[in-house]
């Protein structure tokens, strides 16, 4: 199974009948705060770091050659604060007089060497809190691939009182669902990064090499989880406050298209009431959406999903 969306197969989402009624009403969908949510793990992972001693020292070393240099270290400094910190580093250093700068540069070689670790390490850091916060500014849509697990019926939709939502992709409104991506579970904390690699792209900026540390540094943050959650087959769509927003406002709500809707799913528990109310909101807001009732299975622990009468029955 993929990792990025395909339409070949649609997503669930499960809510009791107020979060429901709520939902198809307002045509728009809760974000939820990571911070909230019940897994005290989940967006919140503390990344390992490996490879310090070493790729620090070396990283240093290569500084303190570039800045014995007799031309400026890079063409373009200005794509990258660590450049630009090397070059400005380095013209401080053109204008001190040959033997103080020989001074700087050999004799205190250990100075110098410390200063730059101390800097990557300022920067690693920086950048590693950039991806907390931006975790914390995101909002987080839970969906899930499959419709019919038992134990997802009893948390998150009212003890299979509640409802569950089938959406998909429509050519006319592609980009919801197609922005969903699949968590992945693990028994272990995500790998460790590479204190090397972060060094390589401020050196070298290289764009692909950013790209691939700021995408797993993402997915470890966020997408990541228990084992022990696996159960729920669940995919993220991920939405980020713009830097104006307070992070502190909770919960958002992003507007739908009403074609995302399929179908949706009656628990076995749910109340003749209640689908009534829900059945009258489909058939007047959503009337292509198909309905069905989650039946138990006579011969083994399963849900079966059983297609209903949309039609709601008349008040006596």
């Amino acid at each position: 199974m993929k990792d990025s969306y395909e339409k070949s197969h649609n997503l669930y989402k499960y809510l009791d009948v107020e979060g429901a009624r709520k939902t198809l009403i307002g045509q728009s969908f809760l974000y939820s705060v990571p911070e909230e949510f019940n897994d005290p793990f989940d967006c919140d992972l503390k990344i390992p770091m490996t490879g310090e001693a070493n790729d620090l020292k070396i990283f240093s070393n290569q500084i303190s050659k570039w800045l014995s240099g007799q031309s400026s270290p890079f063409n373009n400094p200005s794509d990258s604060e660590m450049k630009t910190h090397i070059c400005n580093e380095w013209q401080r250093l053109r204008n001190l007089n040959r033997k103080e700068r020989l001074k700087e540069l050999s004799s205190n070689k250990k100075t110098v060497e410390a200063k730059w670790i101390n800097y990557l390490k300022k920067m690693i850091s920086s950048q590693l809190e950039h991806y907390q916060t931006m975790s914390k500014r995101g909002r987080v849509l839970c969906l899930s691939s499959c419709n019919d697990n038992i134990l997802m019926w009893s948390h998150y939709a009212d003890h299979h009182k509640g409802i569950v939502i089938e959406v998909q992709p429509t050519s006319k409104v592609p980009n919801l669902i197609s922005l969903a991506q699949r968590v992945s579970y693990e028994n272990e904390f995500p790998k460790p990064l590479s204190y090397k690699k972060f060094a390589e792209s401020w050196l070298t900026w290289d764009e692909k090499v950013i790209a691939k540390s700021s995408e797993n540094l993402y997915k470890s943050f966020v997408l990541t989880k228990s084992n022990d959650w696996g159960y729920e087959n669940e995919w993220r769509i991920i939405h980020s406050l713009r830097e104006e927003d307070d992070s502190r406002c909770g919960a958002v709500l992003i507007p739908f298209k009403s074609e995302v809707i399929k179908s949706v799913y009656f628990g076995c528990r749910t109340s003749d009431l209640d689908k009534k109310s829900i059945k009258l909101i489909l058939n007047q807001m959503h009337p292509h959406v198909k309905m069905y009732e989650m039946q138990k299975s006579e011969s083994n622990f399963s849900l079966i999903p059983k297609i209903v009468n949309c039609t709601v029955a008349a008040v006596a």
